[in-house]
């Protein structure tokens, strides 16, 4: 009698192990790939999902898309399909979630009313045959540089029906997000032979500011990377439709030409590095702003990009900035 209790806990064990952490669903079985371990910041992380049918019959589920459909207020809701059939879960080493920064999570919008603005398509796949669909990862999560990532994937097969079901995929990935340091040595930069080098668009910049005249600097900033820097506006207009962001970006600029209580006082280019494509830059800048009891000295490291090596014309993307603590001012 012992032994045929001992044989129905270890038969009931088994069983829900298998129903509670089955990646197979009806036939389904969900592999997920990446097309390499490093990437850098500003690359696309594309993750490639892959549905197969390992049973013997057809089988059918939903995958729904924007296909450029539009709200009531004519708003693109293309932004929101990456989050919906197929939800990557992207978490570091350590256990940790990165930050989902899908619209319609962020403001705690409801799915179903997400659907409403999609294009419900039926996939039918034979025996054997296999459906594949690739996402941005940066569309999805805030990818901290200099963070090894692990994903895998929920895919949600019958989206929108009664039915409910979940495949979780039977393997995952992992991906190392850099922030780029290679530079080119001095002996080996690329010869400019017209425009204005790296450094000198960051004194143009600074410049500018002291002088009170931001209007002639502009020109050289990439707002939409540079807002980034600034958590203020960016969190803001990570998630906005089209019509926020346009207004963020004018109040931003308005902030950037605004006369700050932590007004420049003077600054000095102390570095400048080129990457080796010839198309990404660092200048690193020593800079005295006022603060409410004395000068406080900053350290700022500027990122700047152009379009390719010809391209005469270096735009500002990007800013660091600490504070030198135990530095003396003049």
């Amino acid at each position: 009698m012992k032994k045929l209790f001992i044989m129905i806990i270890i038969f009931c064990g088994a069983f829900l192990s298998e129903t509670s952490f089955s990646a197979e669903i009806d036939g389904i079985r969900v592999f997920v790939n990446i097309d390499r371990r490093n990437f850098y910041s500003g690359e696309d992380v594309r993750l490639h999902v892959l549905i197969r049918n390992i049973s013997r019959d057809n089988i059918s589920f939903n995958v729904y898309d924007g296909s450029g459909r539009e709200d009531i207020y004519r708003i693109s809701r293309g932004d929101n399909v990456d989050f919906t059939t197929f939800r990557p879960v992207v978490y570091d080493m350590e256990g940790r979630n990165a930050e989902v920064i899908v619209p319609y999570v962020v403001r705690s919008e409801k799915l179903a009313d997400q659907l409403k603005w999609m294009n419900k398509r039926v996939i039918v796949l034979g025996p054997g045959e296999t459906f594949s669909h690739t996402q941005s990862l940066n569309r999805i999560y805030r990818l901290e540089p200099e963070k090894e990532y692990r994903v895998k994937l929920n895919f949600f097969p019958y989206l929108g029906e009664e039915k409910e079901g979940i495949v979780l995929s039977s393997n995952e990935v992992v991906f190392v997000h850099k922030f780029q340091k290679r530079y080119l040595e001095e002996s080996v930069k690329p010869k400019e032979s017209y425009g204005l080098v790296p450094s000198e668009i960051v004194v143009l910049l600074l410049n500018s500011e002291l002088d009170g005249n931001w209007k002639r600097a502009l020109k050289y900033v990439d707002i939409e990377k540079f807002i980034r820097s600034y958590p203020a506006f960016s969190k803001e207009y990570e998630v906005g439709d089209d019509y926020d962001k346009r207004r963020i970006k004018m109040d931003f600029m308005r902030f950037l030409a605004t006369n700050r209580k932590d007004s420049l006082i003077k600054f000095r280019v102390t570095g400048e590095e080129i990457d080796p494509s010839g198309t990404s830059a660092i200048v690193e800048v020593e800079a005295l702003r006022k603060s409410v009891v004395s000068p406080d000295m900053f350290k700022y490291r500027y990122r700047l990009e152009r379009k390719n090596i010809s391209d005469p014309l270096w735009n500002v993307s990007g800013v660091e900035a600490s504070v030198m603590k135990g530095v003396v001012n003049d």
